[in-house]
């Protein structure tokens, strides 16, 4: 019977290892960078014989500014792309500290909230001894109180 479950055992890590596996070679793929698409014309040409005549130069315009600013674009949104990458990374990285900050202070201040709290347990479990009320429920000595104290009115 007990190698029925070492045998049920193995197989269930070896699923999870498995698993394990495919997950990591999924998640690799999805930190490769994308490949940088090329910036290409238009795929088919606009027939300037269709557009009205204010049209046609603003599309002669167009194509004789895009052929000369393509190479200029194209390497200035390569340069944006890799810089992009690198500030995400930068993002996420400081992302991750400012969580363990927060995580870190937040023990901290729990810590502190409960040290706070025991002195104050401490300092009035003292008073009431010195007051000889600690063995006297809070509402008690506060009914005590209200019947010494003269009435104001």
């Amino acid at each position: 019977m007990p190698n029925l479950h070492l045998c049920h055992f193995e197989d269930v890590a070896t699923n999870n290892m498995y698993r394990l596996k495919e997950e990591k070679s999924r998640f690799k793929v999805l930190l490769k960078p994308p490949k940088p698409q090329p910036i290409s014309p238009l795929s088919a040409p606009i027939n300037p014989a269709l557009l009205d005549p204010e049209s046609q130069q603003i599309l002669t315009t167009l194509q004789s500014i895009s052929a000369s600013l393509l190479p200029s674009i194209s390497e200035r949104l390569k340069k944006l792309q890799l810089n992009l990458e690198f500030q995400t990374d930068v993002f996420a990285h400081e992302i991750h500290d400012l969580e363990q900050e927060k995580e870190e202070m937040e023990e901290t201040a729990q810590s502190v909230l409960e040290k706070s709290k025991e002195k104050l347990e401490e300092r009035d479990r003292r008073q009431r001894e010195e007051v000889g009320t600690k063995e006297l429920p809070t509402m008690e000595v506060l009914r005590a109180l209200s019947k010494i104290l003269p009435k104001s009115g």
